[in-house]
Formats: structure tokens, C-alpha cells, sequence
């Protein structure tokens, strides 16, 4: 329980600093395909255990650099993939993929599971603060505050975070970084 509540006043005081506009980031010139290899590899071991493949999908040529901060895109993608993670059930499937748009200059990433997926009425609340779409989820180490904190982050890098139904049944979060 301690820990529980050191997790919600930590996610608390971050996402206060992003409304006093203190949150800061420490931009880098950043490589992309290790980063989601890094992700990868940390999350495989978690998704085998509850039954679950876990595939990364890159393009055949290297991700430009982003400037950015690698620590907090880290943070957003840990967030999707969690989600990913506990909505997805085992024999299913979780996706990680990036994709370039050239003529828009824009890096997108991409968190696709094959779970329940997102109510229509859930939708346009996920990013807010405390929403939880499942209430079950409570009990656990969740507070409603991972989206919300994801999307400050994302915004912070002038970029975008969204919500689409993946084809398949699921979901498909993205995020559109400029590069």
C-alpha cells in the first residue's frame, strides 16, 4: 500500500509541474531504433509470462533522429505498453511499430493490441485525469493518470497522441512525434 501511494503522489507532482509549466525536458539528438529495441527487450519477458507475443515492426531503413527526450518518450511508450499489457489477454498479440511520413516530417509510433479494445463512450475521456474505462482496474497499481501524464509529455515535444481502433479488435495508440 505504501508503495501504492508513493506511485500516485509521484504522478501527482508530475503532472502539477506540466500545469505550472515547470516540467522540463533535457532534448537530445535521439536515435529511435534503440530506444524501441531497449522497449522491446524489457517488455518481452513480462508478456511471455501472461501468454502474450510481443512483436516490434521497424522500418527496413533507420529511424531519423528526433530531438527529443528519450527518458520521457520512454515514459509515454511504458504507459501504452502497460495498458497494452493488461488489457490484453493470453494467445493474443501486442505491437510495437514505427513509421515515417517523409512528406510531413513527422515520426509516428505506434502501441496496437489485439484486447478488448475502447468503448465508444470511453474514448473521448481516456486522456483525462483518473478516467479508468475499467473499474476493476483500481485495485491494482493503476490511478487513471498514465494517459493524462503521456499526453503532457507528448505535448511538450509538439506533438500528438491518439486513440484508434485496431482493425483486428483492440486498440492502437499512436503518437506523432516531428522529426
Amino acid at each position: 500500500e505504501c508503495v501504492r501511494m508513493s506511485r500516485l503522489i509521484d504522478d501527482m507532482l508530475l503532472l502539477a509541474s506540466a500545469d505550472a509549466r515547470t516540467w522540463s525536458l533535457q532534448r537530445k539528438e535521439t536515435d529511435r531504433d534503440p530506444l524501441l529495441i531497449d522497449l522491446y527487450e524489457a517488455f518481452q519477458p513480462a508478456c511471455q509470462e501472461k501468454g502474450i507475443s510481443l512483436h516490434l515492426d521497424l522500418p527496413a531503413d533507420s529511424l531519423p533522429h528526433v530531438l527529443c527526450d528519450p527518458d520521457r518518450i520512454r515514459q509515454v511508450l511504458m504507459v501504452l505498453l502497460d495498458n497494452a499489457a493488461y488489457y490484453t489477454p493470453a494467445g493474443r498479440s501486442i505491437f510495437i511499430r514505427a513509421r515515417v511520413n517523409e512528406r510531413k516530417r513527422i515520426l509516428e509510433l505506434q502501441v496496437m493490441d489485439e484486447g478488448c479494445g475502447i468503448a465508444p463512450e470511453d474514448k473521448p475521456h481516456i486522456f483525462d485525469r483518473f478516467y479508468q474505462a475499467d473499474s476493476a482496474r483500481s485495485d491494482k497499481q493503476h490511478f487513471g493518470l498514465g494517459l493524462s501524464i503521456a499526453r503532457e509529455l507528448v505535448l511538450l515535444h509538439q506533438g500528438t497522441i491518439g486513440l484508434a481502433d485496431n482493425p483486428g479488435g483492440g486498440s492502437c495508440f499512436f503518437v506523432r512525434l516531428p522529426c
